[in-house]
């Protein structure tokens, strides 16, 4: 049998047939006039080369061919049917889902409560998983589909991706608030000597506050390095040293760690901060509605 001749309306009118055991109870199932759907009987018997309904007192009786043929062909017409029609409408109240984020801890600061909070309100039944950031292979992390979105600082983003900003952030200088040095009015040079503390999270002492540094020919004391922002406001608030962090983990750690906070004494651009997922994360209704979540979280003050 050449699959290219057949007519798939053949199987509605045989899944019609086998069902109302009646040529004109089947043709109006689908539609179809008594003519019509005799006609359909006929190109079926020729078509699979047996009786497959015969007239009984009882009805159009189906032969044994014919209820090998119905279970198979009731099964294709509803794949057939389940690709054609359109989805339901999403409804985050009752969709399921796994959602994942690879995300800084100076972001996961600020967003993940608020982010539990708003998810967990509007669509209970999603999974939250919130990784660390590896931005050597957060690219093909996406690609692969085991992350379904990022949030930090892209600044060479492919275009394979979609981006959408959600702040800008700097950094800013702080100390407990009693440290014997005037932090508030210190001098590059002065900045560059007090003992500090550094985020880094390839075991080196350079970041990008040592590469401006640099540019004015000095070179700060790396005291202590550490793999996370948000420990750094607790040792600051218990010893001399300083540091430079982002302003969004000052602003929500300093006050209670005992630290105040102040302007470096060098000039340093900001940053943006954007939320970044692949075209695969945009076709799926329920991580796209994640997605939408995030950014509008990601945007409040």
């Amino acid at each position: 049998m050449n699959l290219a001749t057949v007519d798939l309306n053949l199987l509605k009118a045989f899944d019609a047939l086998y069902r109302e055991g009646s040529v004109t109870r089947a043709g109006t199932r689908i539609g179809l006039a008594q003519p019509s759907m005799s006609n359909a009987l006929a190109r079926l018997r020729q078509l699979f080369g047996d009786a497959l309904f015969i007239r009984t007192p009882q009805g159009m009786a189906p032969t044994e061919q014919a209820q090998r043929l119905a279970p198979k062909i009731a099964a294709a017409l509803a794949l057939i049917r389940e690709a054609v029609e359109p989805p339901a409408p999403f409804d985050p109240t009752s969709a399921a889902a796994e959602i994942v984020i690879a995300t800084s801890d100076d972001i996961n600061l600020t967003l993940s409560p608020r982010l539990a909070q708003r998810l967990g309100a509007a669509a209970p039944n999603f999974n939250l998983h919130l990784r660390p950031l590896d931005k050597d292979r957060i690219f093909a992390e996406l690609d692969a589909g085991g992350v379904d979105m990022a949030i930090g600082r892209f600044p060479d983003l492919p275009p394979r991706f979609l981006q959408q900003t959600l702040r800008q952030d700097d950094f800013v200088c702080i100390a407990r608030k009693d440290h014997p040095a005037p932090v508030a009015d210190l001098s590059p040079r002065q900045f560059a000597e007090l003992p500090q503390i550094l985020m880094t999270l390839r075991a080196d002492e350079r970041g990008v506050v040592d590469a401006a540094l640099q540019k004015l020919g000095l070179r700060r004391r790396v005291a202590l390095t550490v793999g996370q922002f948000i420990v750094i406001p607790d040792i600051v608030g218990r010893t001399d040293y300083i540091a430079a962090i982002p302003r969004s983990v000052a602003e929500a750690l300093a006050e209670r760690a005992g630290c105040s906070l102040h302007p470096l004494p060098i000039a340093m651009e900001p940053w943006t901060v954007s939320l970044i997922w692949s075209r695969a994360t945009e076709t799926a209704p329920a991580k796209r509605f994640a997605v939408g979540e995030v950014a509008r979280i990601g945007q409040e003050p």
